[in-house]
């Protein structure tokens, strides 16, 4: 099982988000999305997918915002948290993806451990970054097997 969590202001991580879902699907991997993500919604044994824009400057979406907090305020380790990070930014801006930095920097806070390095996402390149992420996944798809 793999918890996907969004933290999206324009839609762009969300639908990000739901190709990456679609990808795990296919190759047998369950998962759940979360656009509202709460701690306590969580599945803490089986890894974490987060998907996030970076809004304003630097700042992480309203929508994570609150589970951010919740990290910020854990009394338990999540050590038995695996993660990966999809962070979406625009190069253009000094703090590009810098909310991906932030909730990777807290994750990894709480003991949580990187499943591989996070990919940086740029929206002002002529890319289609929803390509490059799908191929991201697919090439660490292994990884988030059980």
């Amino acid at each position: 099982m793999v918890e996907i969590i969004i933290g999206s202001t324009l839609g762009n991580a969300e639908f990000i988000a739901e190709e990456l879902a679609a990808l795990l699907e296919e190759n047998q991997i369950p998962n759940r999305l979360h656009f509202d993500p709460n701690l306590d919604n969580l599945n803490k044994q089986c890894q974490w997918l987060l998907v996030c824009s970076t809004h304003g400057a630097g700042e992480l979406p309203e929508n994570i915002r609150p589970f951010y907090q919740q990290l910020q305020c854990l009394e338990d380790k999540l050590s038995d948290v695996k993660f990966a990070i999809c962070a979406i930014g625009d190069k253009n801006y000094d703090t590009f993806c810098e909310a991906g930095k932030t909730l990777e920097d807290q994750l990894i806070q709480a003991c949580a451990k990187p499943i591989v390095n996070k990919i940086e996402l740029d929206m002002s390149a002529d890319l289609i970054v929803e390509d490059q992420a799908l191929q991201w996944l697919g090439n660490h798809i292994d990884s988030f097997k059980s």
